[in-house]
């Protein structure tokens, strides 16, 4: 298991969720914006208000982009809130 943002992930989820990573940044630039990540996440079907509470917590450093932990902790939120 590692822990990012707090979060222990099992390799299990580590490997789904590099393989939505690489879904997500397909250009292989490292970080996701923040148009980019939203249009990723809306696909969870969540109301966008709860989207955003997640983006919240997820964007530790309020830089406006995801980092791979980060967007790590942002699906492990998103699967609770589902």
């Amino acid at each position: 298991m590692m822990a990012y943002g707090g979060l222990a992930v099992s390799d299990r989820e580590r490997g789904y969720y590099g393989s939505l990573w690489a879904q997500a940044d397909s250009a292989g630039q490292g970080r996701l914006g923040g148009v980019q990540a939203v249009n990723f996440l809306t696909r969870s079907g969540l109301d966008r208000r709860i989207l955003k509470q997640i983006w919240d917590v997820a964007d530790r450093g309020v830089q406006g982009s995801l980092g791979q932990d980060e967007f790590f902790v942002a699906l492990r939120l998103v699967g609770h809130a589902q």
